[in-house]
C-alpha cells in the first residue's frame, strides 16, 4: 500500500467499528515499517511520526462521508480516560466537524459527556476532603483542578453561543459554574422521596438515561441528581447495592470478558469495567452474570475508564442532601470467584465472544 502525505490511501475501513478500524490501520503501518516501506529515525514511534493522527483523520472522514455519525460519537464517548483535562485535539476536531455538518446536538453531547466526567471527579475530590481534611494533599489538588474545570466549562459556554442552545441550557451551565466556584452543590428542592431503596428502585435509578442513549458521563451525573431526591438512609442503601453488584461481578470469567473486549485489563480497568457493566442496566447485567459468552460485543468500544465514578455518586448525593459526609462502610477485600484463568485461557473460556471480536 502506498503512503501519501502520511496516509495509507488504499486502506479500506470495514465500517463496523471506528475503534477496530483504527487498530487495523496501525497494524498496517507496523507491517509497512517492518518491510522498510516507511523510513523513520531509530527509536521513533508511530506517534512521534504523526502517522496515527493523520490516519485517524483519514478514517474518521471515511466514516463522516458515509454518515456513520453514531459510530464516531460512540467512539468519543466510550471512555472516561480523558476526564482530567481538556478534550484532546482529536475529540475537538470531531466536535467541530459535527457542527459543520449541522450535527450540533452531537457536539453538545460530546462536550456535556466530557464536562460531566470532569465535574464528577471534582465532586469526588470534595467529598473525600469532607472525610479527611488533610487527605494526602487533596486540598492542593482541588485548588489546581478547580480553575481548569471552570476554564473548560467557560469554553463550552462559548460553544453554546455558536450552536442551537436554549436559555435553559445556558442557565444550567452558569449555575454549575457557580457551584464549582463555591465548592458546594445546590441543595435539592422539595421534600425527599420517602421510598425505601430496594432492588427494583436501585435498577430504575441506574437505568436513568439508558434508553435515551446518553453517554455514561451524563448518566452518572443524572444518577447523582436523582439520588439527591432521596433520604440519606436510602442513599446509603443505594451505595450498598452498588457494592453488592461490584462484588458479584468480581469473577474470573467476567475479567476474561473485560480483557477480550478491551484488549487487556488491569486491576483498575476491571474495577471500571464492572461499574460500566452495572450501568448497562439490570437485564444486561443479569444476562452477563448468567452467560458471559453471550455478551453483545457491539455494546462496547474503547475502554470503560471513568465508569468507576458510579461508586462515588452516593457519597456526593448524601453530602448534597444532608450537608454532611456519608459514613463510609468498612472496606472488604474481595476474593476473585471462579476457576483460575491465565490470559492465554480467556479465548477458550469465552469462544463466542472471542470469535465475534476476531
Amino acid at each position: 500500500m502506498p503512503l501519501e502525505n502520511d496516509v495509507v490511501r488504499d486502506f479500506i475501513p470495514q465500517y463496523k467499528s471506528l475503534d477496530k478500524d483504527l487498530e487495523r490501520y496501525e497494524d498496517v503501518l507496523v507491517e509497512m515499517l517492518e518491510r522498510g516501506e516507511i523510513e523513520r529515525t531509530q527509536g521513533q514511534s508511530l506517534a512521534t511520526m504523526g502517522l496515527p493522527e493523520a490516519g485517524r483523520r483519514f478514517i474518521e472522514e471515511c466514516y463522516f462521508e458515509r454518515g456513520l455519525y453514531d459510530e464516531i460519537e460512540r467512539y468519543y464517548t466510550a471512555s472516561g480516560e480523558i476526564a482530567f483535562d481538556w478534550p484532546d485535539d482529536a475529540a475537538r476536531h470531531v466536535m467541530a466537524r459535527f457542527t459543520e455538518l449541522g450535527q450540533s446536538t452531537r457536539t453538545k453531547r460530546l462536550w456535556r459527556h466530557h464536562i460531566a466526567l470532569l465535574k464528577g471527579t471534582y465532586w469526588r475530590y470534595l467529598a473525600a476532603l469532607g472525610q479527611d481534611k488533610d487527605n494526602h494533599g487533596l486540598r492542593t489538588r482541588i485548588d489546581g483542578y478547580k480553575p481548569l474545570l471552570l476554564e473548560i466549562m467557560a469554553a463550552y459556554g462559548e460553544v453554546l453561543e455558536t450552536v442551537s442552545a436554549g436559555e435553559g441550557e445556558r442557565a444550567r451551565l452558569r449555575g454549575d459554574m457557580t457551584d464549582v466556584k463555591q465548592e458546594t452543590r445546590r441543595p435539592p428542592a422539595g421534600k425527599p422521596d420517602g421510598r425505601k431503596m430496594d432492588e427494583p428502585l436501585f435498577w430504575e435509578i441506574i437505568e436513568t438515561g439508558l434508553d435515551d442513549g446518553a453517554p455514561f458521563g451524563e448518566r452518572i451525573e443524572a444518577i447523582t441528581e436523582r439520588l439527591t431526591q432521596f433520604k440519606p438512609a436510602a442513599i446509603k442503601a443505594f451505595h450498598r447495592f452498588v457494592q453488592t453488584r461490584m462484588a458479584e461481578s468480581y469473577r474470573s470469567d467476567i475479567w476474561a470478558l473485560a480483557y477480550l473486549l478491551q484488549d487487556g485489563c488491569s486491576d483498575d480497568a476491571f474495577l471500571a469495567f464492572r461499574a460500566w457493566l452495572i450501568l448497562q442496566g439490570r437485564d444486561v447485567f443479569i444476562a452477563t452474570m448468567q452467560q458471559p459468552d453471550g455478551f453483545d460485543v457491539t455494546r462496547m468500544q474503547g475502554l470503560a475508564d471513568g465508569a468507576e465514578s458510579l461508586m462515588e455518586v452516593a457519597a456526593i448525593a448524601y453530602d448534597a442532601r444532608s450537608g454532611a459526609p456519608m459514613p463510609l462502610p468498612a472496606h472488604k477485600r474481595l476474593t476473585l470467584k471462579g476457576p483460575a484463568l491465565d490470559e492465554a485461557d480467556f479465548t477458550a473460556a469465552l469462544p463466542k465472544v472471542a470469535k465475534k471480536l476476531s
